[in-house]
C-alpha cells in the first residue's frame, strides 16, 4: 500500500512500511536534509543528479536511505509542460522499481518519491543496500577479491537470466550499474528500464551487448567468454537461447 504525500509545493508517494512515519520526517525537510552533511553523505554530485544516502539512525530508522535528486535543466516551455503532465524522472523511477520489487527482482526496495509542483526538481528514495562495490570497481580495483567471490559469474548469470525471463529489460546494463553484495546483486540506475509481459528478445540483446562491451572495456573478455556468457546461456530456455546474439565473443 502507498501513501499520498503533499508537503508545501511538493507531492509524491511513500510506501507504507512500518518506518513510513519516520521517513516522512525526512521528506518534510528534504532540501535541508540534502544540505546537512551530518546526516547526508554524497556519493555523486553532478549537474543533472545528486546521489547520496541519508543516515537512517539519525531519524530512528535501522537502515540508511538512498536518495537521488534530479536537478532541473530548462529545455524550453514545452519540455516543462510535458514534465508537469507526465511526471518527473523520480516518479518514473519509483514506479518501475516498485514493479520490479513486487516481482522479486534484484533492485533495492523503493520507498517513495517527491516532486515539485512545477517539476523543477524531484527526489527518489530507496533502501540503501550494504554492498561490496559495483561490478566494475570490483574487477578493476579489487581484482583479487573479484576472483575469490564464490561462483560470482554463475550467480550473476542466474540473476540476470531471471531478470530477463521475467520480462525486465535494464536499458543501461553497464558494470557500474550492478552492485555486488555478499549474497546478492542489485541493479541500479534503472531510468531506462522497462517491464514487459514476456521476455523481450530485442531488449535482452541490447542488455547483453552493453554488458559485454563494458566487460571488454575493463579487460574482462576472458571472464566473459569462459565463465559468464556460458553460464547465462545455460539458464535460458532453448527457444530463447538461440535468439540471443553475442553469447560467444
Amino acid at each position: 500500500m502507498e501513501l499520498n504525500v503533499r508537503i508545501k509545493d511538493k507531492r509524491g508517494k511513500l510506501l507504507n512500511t512500518p518506518y513510513a512515519p519516520r521517513i516522512m520526517t525526512i521528506l518534510e525537510d528534504i532540501e535541508g536534509v540534502v544540505r546537512n552533511r551530518e546526516c547526508f553523505s554524497i556519493i555523486k554530485d553532478g549537474s543533472t543528479t545528486t546521489v547520496g544516502f541519508v543516515k537512517g539512525g539519525m531519524f530512528g530508522i535501522p537502515f540508511d536511505i538512498a536518495l537521488k535528486r534530479f536537478n532541473y535543466r530548462y529545455k524550453g516551455m514545452l519540455h516543462t509542460i510535458a514534465k508537469r503532465i507526465a511526471g518527473t524522472r523520480a516518479r518514473r523511477l519509483y514506479g518501475i522499481n516498485l514493479k520490479f520489487f513486487k516481482k522479486g527482482l534484484c533492485v533495492p526496495q523503493p520507498l517513495g518519491f517527491l516532486e515539485a509542483a512545477d517539476a523543477k526538481n524531484s527526489f527518489y528514495i530507496s533502501r540503501y543496500e550494504e554492498v561490496i562495490d559495483n561490478l566494475a570497481s570490483l574487477y578493476v580495483c579489487k581484482k583479487g577479491l573479484f576472483n575469490r567471490i564464490d561462483r560470482l559469474a554463475r550467480r550473476l548469470a542466474q540473476t540476470l537470466a531471471k531478470w530477463h525471463l521475467s520480462g525486465a529489460v535494464h536499458g543501461d546494463l553497464k558494470w557500474t550499474n550492478i552492485l555486488v553484495a555478499k549474497d546478492a546483486f542489485f541493479f541500479v540506475d534503472t531510468d531506462q528500464a522497462n517491464l514487459f509481459r514476456r521476455p523481450n528478445i530485442k531488449g535482452m540483446n541490447k542488455d547483453i551487448a552493453r554488458f559485454s562491451r563494458y566487460g571488454v572495456r575493463v579487460g574482462a573478455q576472458m571472464w566473459l567468454q569462459r565463465e559468464f556468457l556460458p553460464a547465462y546461456a545455460s539458464f535460458l530456455p532453448d527457444d530463447i537461447r538461440g535468439k540471443i546474439e553475442g553469447l560467444a565473443l
